[in-house]
């Protein structure tokens, strides 16, 4: 029964939730990208000044 459900789950759900997780890393990504750079701004301008 867990497998019959699971495979329905997945077929009725798969897109939405694929559609969640690619937001999500989506989001993760960017918001990493963003902190690093703004790191090494930081570390630049500090070594700098």
């Amino acid at each position: 029964m867990k497998h019959a459900s699971h495979f329905l789950n997945q077929d009725m759900m798969g897109e939405h939730i694929n559609e969640k997780i690619y937001n999500a890393v989506a989001v993760i990504t960017v918001a990493g990208i963003v902190a690093v750079t703004l790191t090494l701004l930081v570390l630049t301008i500090i070594g700098k000044a």
